[in-house]
This record gives C-alpha cells, sequence and structure tokens, in this order.
C-alpha cells in the first residue's frame, strides 16, 4: 500500500499538467508522502520539485484509492494556486509541464487523474486537511 497527494494547479481556469518522462503520460504533479509529513505537505514539495512553483492549497479535492493487482495507492488531491517560482520542469523526471481546460485534456492522461480533475473543475471538496503533532509526554 503506499500513500501520496496531488497537487491541481489552476490558473486562469487550466490544470497544470506534467508529462512524465518514464511513461510518456500527463498528470498531476505528485507523489508519495515522506517520513515525517502531512499529505497537504506532500503536495507543496511534490509541486515544488516538479514544476518549479510554490503553490498554496486552497481545498482538499477529494481521497482516491486505486486498488489492482500491481499495488493499492490511496491519493489526496488538493485544488491549489501557484503563489511564487518558476515554471520549469524537474530534470530526469518531467518532459514538459502545460496548462490544460477540463475539456481538453490531453489523450495520454493518467487515466486514474481523470476522475481528480474532473472533480476539481466540479467543485467537489471544500474539506480541511491539517498537520496534527502527536504530544509527547
Amino acid at each position: 500500500m503506499k500513500l501520496g497527494s496531488t497537487a491541481a494547479i489552476v490558473k486562469n481556469g487550466k490544470v497544470l499538467l506534467a508529462l512524465r518522462e518514464d511513461f510518456e503520460v500527463w498528470c498531476l504533479p505528485g507523489g508519495m508522502i515522506d517520513p515525517g509529513e502531512s499529505l497537504a505537505e506532500t503536495a507543496v514539495r511534490e509541486a515544488k520539485e516538479e514544476t518549479g512553483l510554490d503553490i498554496a492549497i486552497t481545498r482538499l479535492v477529494g481521497a482516491y484509492s486505486e486498488i489492482g493487482d500491481w499495488d493499492d495507492f490511496h491519493i489526496l488531491c488538493y485544488a491549489a494556486t501557484a503563489i511564487g517560482g518558476e515554471l520549469r520542469p524537474q530534470q530526469a523526471e518531467i518532459l514538459d509541464l502545460a496548462y490544460f481546460a477540463p475539456n481538453a485534456l490531453p489523450d495520454n492522461i493518467f487515466w486514474w487523474h481523470n476522475q481528480q480533475v474532473a472533480d476539481l473543475f466540479a467543485g467537489v471538496g471544500g474539506s480541511s486537511s491539517w498537520r496534527q503533532e502527536i504530544p509527547t509526554q
């Protein structure tokens, strides 16, 4: 089982997608959680690493469980806006970055990101996501 986050970065009604080098498919920026990191922090870190952008999360879109033969992935998708940084693809991982309108997504998008993008533009979500520290005694 794997746990991670994606960042649906919106600008002018379009969502930012990254073209992965390994599979040559478009996807939302994101990845697996690191030890000591919250799911929201994962989305922010992965967005910075993959796109060069600093982001602010605007809402939680949803939780997505991808269950199958190969591995189970549990992903939280966060809507976000860019607040700084410079758009640049991560070397050795991302070939290209581009904004797409919801009705003009590329054919070669990760199939499981289609629902996340659809929910993003449908306004699904709105819940909070918090980091809570376990008190030490």
